[in-house]
């Protein structure tokens, strides 16, 4: 596949040890690669150091929102296809191959991708702990078929190879949306309607254990909604007017005898619900109540995994490097939508061995 097709796109804010990782596995692969870096000073010198002679750098200043520096930065672009490299992923160079080949080969998706896995680093090992992200493609012909089913076990996938116009779309409408959550929802809700979606059946990449820099009163639902139910519900019918309008922009209309802003409503409450959790707002209005009882904890990282455990699988690199495959991620339900392969898992890790592991 001619790599001139597309330009890979690592926005990032102080993380300068995955972006090594990155730089390490795609500036062999021939992509042009462009950071589009808001790190503060030190940081940044660091991440432009990392990339000279690898990759274009461009600063933005670091209380630019992500939503935003992609505008800026897709506004630029003049390739067919971005991939967006997350800087708390390790994207992995055959999957945006098979990817891109995907996208050229069906012209109505805008965006493939693969598995996302946990991972962490401890020591020498590589650990591959979890199953992040693993929904099936968004292929139905009816756009609000693929809404639904989008908001129905709703998982983010702009970390993906895209068609740039579809995305410079859907990011471009998320700059008209406020609050983290909702700008991400917005945007892959904007994707989904312009096309179909592929979730490819190999791992596109592995997410490392850093927590967001957004506070999480604004990328959980549950936790907006109990600190600021007000300031949540103006937000969503402002979400709520943006997809309507996107929606009209693009000729999509409600089947007769529907509203379109009920079924968006009815939708989104199906996202909602699964995110609600009960018991935190039974917690939370009990000490609006009065009750003397501990505020709720804030995020909490994931604890290591322990010892190598029956039905866990070890590799062997090179430097005493290991690979720990956890049964978690081997026998991950659903099987019928989860298949990691022992040749995918081959391939991941010979990609590896090549580069470093921030």
């Amino acid at each position: 596949m001619p790599k001139r097709l597309l330009t890979a796109v690592a926005p990032t804010r102080n993380r300068p040890a995955l972006v090594e990782t990155q730089l390490d596995l795609l500036s062999n692969a021939g992509y042009p690669l462009l950071i589009a870096d808001s790190s503060d000073a030190d940081e940044a010198d660091a991440i432009q150091n990392l990339a000279k002679g690898r990759a274009r750098y461009w600063m933005y200043p670091p209380d630019i929102t992500l939503y935003d520096k992609l505008d800026r930065v897709l506004a630029a672009i003049e390739t067919p296809y971005v991939l967006l490299l997350s800087d708390k992923k390790i994207t992995f160079p055959h999957a945006v191959d098979l990817a891109l080949t995907y996208l050229e080969t069906h012209a109505d998706f805008v965006a493939a991708h693969g598995y996302v896995l946990d991972f962490r680093r401890d020591g020498t090992d590589i650990d591959v702990t979890g199953l992040r992200f693993f929904t099936p493609s968004l292929d139905h012909d009816d756009p609000l078929q693929r809404y639904y089913h989008l908001m129905r076990r709703y998982q983010p996938g702009h970390f993906a190879v895209l068609r740039t116009e579809a995305l410079r779309r859907a990011i471009s409408l998320s700059t008209k949306a406020a609050g983290a959550i909702f700008q991400e929802v917005i945007s892959m809700a904007a994707l989904a309607l312009q096309g179909k979606i592929a979730r490819l059946r190999n791992v596109f990449t592995f997410q490392g254990p850093d927590i967001s820099f957004h506070p999480i009163g604004r990328t959980d639902p549950t936790r907006w909604f109990m600190e600021d139910a007000g300031s949540f519900l103006r937000h969503y019918r402002r979400h709520r007017r943006l997809l309507m309008r996107f929606a009209d922009e693009l000729g999509i209309a409600a089947p007769v005898e529907t509203r379109l802003g009920q079924l968006i409503d009815v939708i989104n409450a199906v996202w909602l619900n699964r995110n609600f959790d009960n018991g935190m707002l039974n917690h939370t209005a009990r000490i609006l109540l009065g009750d003397d009882l501990p505020p709720l904890a804030g995020r909490i990282p994931p604890t290591p995994q322990g010892d190598v455990g029956p039905g866990d699988i070890v590799h062997h690199g090179a430097n005493g490097r290991r690979y720990i495959w956890r049964r978690t991620v081997l026998e991950a339900e659903p099987r019928e939508e989860i298949t990691i392969s022992a040749g995918e898992m081959i391939r991941v890790m010979d990609q590896l061995e090549r580069c470093s592991v921030g």
